[in-house]
């Protein structure tokens, strides 16, 4: 199976103006990660294997680009050498005064026989946004089995009374991951998808953007009032092939 390694120029979704985005290159999935890294994935399959190394190098040069920018740049370029440990839900640590997420997609093509990886890294100083989180989905249909799990009855109704894009359970599906990888570090907590409720809001100065509200959380875990929700900002964004999420907290 041949591989396609041509990228989205960016994530397509507003991003914060102290945040850095990187697409993976082609030689990130093949690349040693550092030695500390590498024993996390040391008997992990291939597939499994490459994703790590993908996210982790290209953080790597996420977090050199934000941290050789501004005039306290040599203040933090020691991070660039810090490895990005694993947590105990598989997310990854990042060094101390760093936020950031990581997502990974591999699929194949729908109009070849090439699989399509992608992998995109966000990576921003804590002392800007307190919390970050993508996530980066082929788009499709989700199954009906599926939608029963992720898709809420106040969501099904929003989509009949909204000009919402097509494949717009799997936006809701993209958001509500970007939005409990956001709130994970936070809270330490469980998110199940039907106890988030969202709205999509096209963003008319970017089209096949849209601003996404989080109308409620209804969790025993997690308590949120309506003002703090209300800091947390998400968009999504589709095209003809994958569709990127993000939320992130300012502090």
């Amino acid at each position: 199976m041949g591989m396609q390694n041509n990228m989205p120029t960016d994530f397509g979704c507003p991003l914060p103006a102290q945040a850095v985005f990187y697409w993976s290159n082609p030689q990130d999935w093949d690349r040693r990660a550092l030695d500390e890294e590498e024993q996390w994935i040391k008997t992990s399959v291939l597939k499994r294997q490459r994703e790590f190394r993908a996210g982790r190098n290209t953080a790597r040069r996420c977090i050199a680009k934000l941290t050789t920018s501004g005039a306290s740049s040599t203040n933090y370029q020691h991070l660039t050498r810090k490895p990005i440990s694993v947590g105990d839900s598989r997310e990854p640590l990042w060094p101390k005064g760093i936020v950031g997420s990581i997502s990974h997609s591999q699929f194949e093509s729908h109009d070849s026989h090439s699989a399509r990886e992608f992998c995109g890294v966000v990576v921003a100083f804590e002392k800007h946004i307190k919390s970050i989180g993508i996530d980066i989905e082929r788009i499709e249909h989700l199954s009906a089995d599926s939608l029963d799990l992720i898709i809420t009855q106040n969501e099904w109704q929003r989509a009949k009374e909204h000009c919402w894009p097509t494949y717009w359970p799997k936006y809701i599906f993209a958001a509500k991951e970007s939005f409990y990888k956001c709130c994970y570090p936070l809270t330490g907590a469980y998110l199940d998808f039907l106890e988030a409720d969202f709205h999509l809001k096209a963003v008319k100065s970017l089209p096949g953007v849209y601003e996404v509200e989080v109308v409620s959380i209804d969790s025993r875990e997690i308590q949120f009032s309506q003002q703090e929700l209300l800091k947390y900002k998400g968009y999504v964004y589709g095209d003809h092939e994958v569709i990127r999420a993000i939320f992130w907290l300012e502090p």
